[in-house]
């Protein structure tokens, strides 16, 4: 169970990650115009599309999507219920 465990929080940590990228490229302006970027955009898109309602705040290049914001929130309480649900199910178990 710990291996299934440290798996949920690798691939948890990963999205987290990704989302990251996704704001900071957004916040200075680089979008999705290079590999990078398009890699980070079309990775992260399946997350952020249930947010899509919420508006971006523009800048000039700069951008803040807030929506990015609430999926890396909503991903990190997704991400820490889970884990919990394994810890207690791998504690009935023994």
């Amino acid at each position: 169970m710990g291996l299934i465990i440290r798996l949920v929080q690798f691939v948890g940590s990963v999205i987290q990650a990704l989302l990251l990228f996704r704001f900071l490229l957004l916040l200075f302006g680089s979008g999705a115009g290079n590999r990078f970027g398009s890699f980070i955009f079309r990775a992260t898109e399946w997350v952020v599309q249930f947010f899509s309602f919420i508006p971006v705040w523009r800048l000039g290049a700069i951008a803040i999507d807030f929506s990015i914001l609430f999926a890396m929130l909503a991903v990190a309480i997704v991400w820490y219920l889970l884990v919990q649900l394994l810890l207690v199910v791998s504690r009935s178990r023994v």
